[in-house]
């Protein structure tokens, strides 16, 4: 007749997923997108930093809106539209809406916030904005 087979030890049927930290999507044909991990935001915005960063924000605001003065863009507007958003949040200790308003700008702010001096906009806007 048939034959008998004993297993022993540990036997797996299907996918086997090891995950050691953050992930946006695991397993066969993941999709994740505009993943946001609060770790990893937590270290660059403290909580304990949130009216820090509004000081800063408004600096930024108050410099992009300077340079598009004569003739914004509605892209321009679009931004210091962004940027304002985040430091209201930032001022009301709402780190999800400042990280939200952040994601929205681009690289004029960066480099705005990179030549004001203002770090902690630089360093938030450099590891949100998706080159």
């Amino acid at each position: 007749m048939g034959e008998k087979y004993e297993i022993s030890g540990r036997a797996t049927i299907g996918d086997t997923n090891i995950v050691n930290g953050q992930a946006g999507a695991v397993g066969r044909n993941p999709r994740s997108q505009q993943d946001v991990f609060s770790q990893v935001l937590s270290k660059e915005l403290p909580d304990s930093r949130l009216g820090d960063l509004a000081d800063q924000l408004n600096i930024v605001r108050a410099m992009i809106k300077e340079q598009a003065l004569a003739r914004p863009t509605a892209e321009q507007d679009q931004e210091i539209g962004h940027a304002a958003q985040a430091e209201i949040a930032a001022r009301n200790g709402d780190r999800d809406t400042v990280v939200a308003g952040l994601r929205k700008t681009g690289e004029w702010m960066l480099a705005v916030a990179k030549d004001t001096g203002t770090e902690i906009v630089a360093r938030l806007l450099a590891a949100l904005i998706v080159r």
